[in-house]
């Protein structure tokens, strides 16, 4: 299925630049039982504008620029990044595709986890099956990434498909370790959702 490739190569080109000598994870089955993961959505981020990517829109914070590129045919991601920085903070990845069900979310997902652990820049790496409000069934890969310069980030890439099965959409976010939760990537990733 085309959607692997574009997944995993989405994640090849967002780890390419780090390095770590951790050793990779092994590949942990997804959880099936609801986990606080679970994704709700939010009405918007204040002083945020908002843009579409093939149907699927994000709020864009007012300090931040987006940036929308052809990733591989069909596919489409929207690379959010603070002004001023070196790393975007948010990648809204979306490939269109036929009859996308449950089980292609979850081989995009098991692909983006072996890609990063693969890297040997990523560590701790877990993977959860949960709920995203206005999606359903998504997955989630958590873990920690080593750039060169030995920072260490605090990454997720969520991975789901639209209700009507024609569009895989990815959400990547990162923050400075420690701060992922409640940072502004992940208020942003709450925000998306279909507007078309």
């Amino acid at each position: 299925m085309r959607v692997w490739g574009a997944t995993a190569a989405v994640v090849a080109v967002l780890a390419v630049s780090a390095c770590s000598g951790d050793e990779p994870a092994d590949g942990a089955a997804p959880s099936a039982q609801p986990t606080a993961w679970d994704i709700t959505a939010t009405e918007g981020v204040d002083g945020a504008s908002r843009q579409v990517v093939d149907g699927i829109g994000v709020d864009v914070p007012a300090d931040f620029t987006a940036d929308e590129r052809t990733a591989a045919d069909d596919t489409t991601q929207l690379v959010l990044q603070r002004d001023g920085a070196t790393r975007s903070e948010v990648n809204v990845t979306v490939t269109r595709e036929e009859d996308v069900d449950d089980a292609a979310v979850d081989a995009a997902a098991a692909t983006a986890f072996a890609q990063l652990g693969a890297t040997g820049s990523a560590s701790d790496l877990v993977r959860e099956t949960l709920t995203w409000e206005g999606f359903g069934h998504a997955v989630a890969v958590q873990g920690v990434l080593t750039l060169e310069d030995g920072t260490e980030l605090d990454v997720e890439y969520v991975t789901t498909r639209d209700p009507q099965g024609t569009r895989l959409v990815a959400v990547w976010t990162e923050a400075p370790r420690g701060e992922l939760d409640g940072s502004v990537a992940h208020e942003v990733l709450r925000t998306v959702r279909v507007d078309g």
